[in-house]
């Protein structure tokens, strides 16, 4: 169609600049360039330049003593065969910052609804890992460092997109201003292609008139790195306790390491965010551990459905009780939980990636 005509047509190499833009030096586009680039023939004169607010090569490396981060990935096998396929898995397995689950547990906080995972039940070592997202970001922004036809314009964002129709079925490239955010200097870029892997908040999108449609969960989940006591017997296994105001995940990490992921509604997660660790450790403690209702939330449902699944409460146990948390080792974040997709991934010259 002549929309898709309109997304790459133009009248010659010399029109431009740069044959991509990415907006974004996250996980998402980091592996896309990878991707795009890893044992392909794309060499000079095609040229990539990359925009980003923040520097990602002054990003300090994980210590691997160091505690881990509360922003964690759950890696399953198609994310692991993606990583494989750009030279980064490897890579990543000599941080020694991987932590392999083999089994989940998850169950209800009243009724007898439970479900487990086990590797062992489909014949595979691990049924993923789990890892902080600084470390599979450094070994990404790392790799890019072998191709010489990139140019990184750090401490920038995009400002202006324009596109300018040359005929019915051609569009010139795509003009680009970017805006140095600390003394809000400009300069101007020209590309055969924007890539916006800028987020869910996409300036890209935004400067596209890419509409979204989604909504609000009315919810954040909170997260946080903490260490629990050595009863730990299943250090491979994940724990999810439907609660009545929200999953709450306890996700294994090295050593006495857990990452703490609890879904609740915002009012609930202000509340809870500002309490002391001491409380929030009593709290997670409650919610994961113990059959009755965390006394907090009164509110348990006045009818018959709930006396039978009390009732059989027992029933809801995992197999193995999840191990006590201890200490609260990293400050507790907060995040909108919400559903939003853009009503279209591409535009004259723009394609988006990610959550963007």
């Amino acid at each position: 169609c002549n929309h898709s005509l309109r997304l790459c047509s133009t009248t010659s190499s010399s029109d431009w600049d740069y044959d991509i833009i990415v907006s974004g030096c996250g996980i998402v586009s980091t592996s896309f360039i990878n991707k795009l680039l890893y044992k392909s023939n794309i060499s000079k004169p095609f040229k990539i330049c990359i925009i980003d607010p923040i520097d990602r090569f002054k990003q300090s490396p994980s210590n691997p003593t160091s505690i881990p981060s509360s922003r964690v990935y759950a890696l399953s096998t198609g994310s692991i065969e993606l990583l494989k396929s750009i030279n980064i898995w490897n890579k990543i397995k000599l941080t020694n910052r991987l932590q392999p689950f083999k089994q989940m547990y998850i169950w209800e906080s009243f009724g007898p609804g439970k479900v487990s995972f086990n590797s062992k039940d489909i014949k595979v070592d691990q049924l993923g890992y789990i890892l902080e997202e600084n470390v599979i970001l450094q070994a990404l922004v790392d790799e890019l460092t072998n191709y010489s036809i990139i140019d990184y314009k750090f401490g920038y964002v995009i400002s202006d997109i324009k596109v300018n129709l040359i005929d019915e079925n051609t569009v010139g490239p795509a003009n680009i201003t970017i805006t140095n955010i600390l003394d809000k200097s400009t300069s101007q870029l020209s590309t055969r292609l924007v890539f916006g892997g800028d987020g869910a908040t996409s300036t890209v999108r935004k400067l596209s008139n890419i509409s979204t449609i989604g909504w609000s969960y009315g919810q954040e989940a909170l997260i946080a790195t903490v260490q629990v006591d050595n009863s730990d017997k299943n250090a491979n296994t994940a724990y999810q306790k439907y609660l009545p105001t929200g999953p709450l995940a306890m996700l294994p990490l090295w050593d006495n390491y857990k990452g703490i992921v609890w879904s609740l509604p915002v009012s609930e997660a202000k509340r809870i965010s500002q309490l002391t660790n001491n409380e929030i450790i009593v709290l997670i403690n409650k919610s994961l551990n113990n059959n009755k209702l965390a006394d907090d939330w009164n509110n348990k449902p006045n009818n018959i459905i709930y006396d039978i699944a009390n009732t059989f409460k027992i029933l809801s146990d995992p197999v193995d009780i999840p191990p006590r948390v201890v200490s609260i080792d990293t400050p507790i974040q907060s995040f909108p939980l919400q559903f939003q997709t853009a009503t279209s991934y591409y535009s004259n010259r723009v394609v988006l990636l990610g959550d963007a």
